[in-house]
């Protein structure tokens, strides 16, 4: 499936599959939906959601009428985190996005940076699909 969304295109074809899951219903059941987390080239996430008549991804399809349906949401990387989080094992989790340090409380840190820097920060950390928090962190210990 492929779609624009505010002027963004998202391609299953193209993009990395990172992680499926699937409800507990039989997959016959009229409320069983699956969800498959994706992540495009340039960094970004997307879930493909597919379900049945009594899922979250119906569609009407007459008057009191439904049928199964299919969508593509873009997720930021907080909320693909998230869905990874609470979808998956730790296993897959630091696959997906790296090896958890533990221990390490973090704290809130305001840093101004020129419009070009923080856009560079933004497309590198979608490319290595991390938040730029974690980018700018690992950018600092590697020094």
């Amino acid at each position: 499936m492929n779609k624009i969304i505010k002027g963004k295109r998202y391609d299953t074809e193209t993009a990395q599959k990172m992680a499926e899951w699937s409800s507990s219903y039989a997959y016959s059941d009229f409320n069983y939906y699956d969800e498959t987390l994706y992540r495009k080239r340039t960094g970004e996430y997307f879930l493909h959601g597919t379900g049945n008549a009594a899922s979250k991804y119906s569609r009407p399809c007459g008057q009191n009428s439904w049928s199964g349906g299919e969508e593509i949401i873009p997720l930021s990387i907080e909320q693909a985190r998230k869905w990874v989080e609470e979808h998956c094992d730790g296993d897959e989790y630091e696959e997906i996005f790296g090896k958890i340090e533990e221990g390490g409380e973090k704290i809130q840190v305001k840093v101004y940076l020129d419009r070009a820097t923080s856009e560079k920060l933004k497309i590198i950390s979608q490319e290595a699909g991390v938040s730029a928090s974690d980018m700018v962190a690992k950018l600092i210990n590697n020094a």
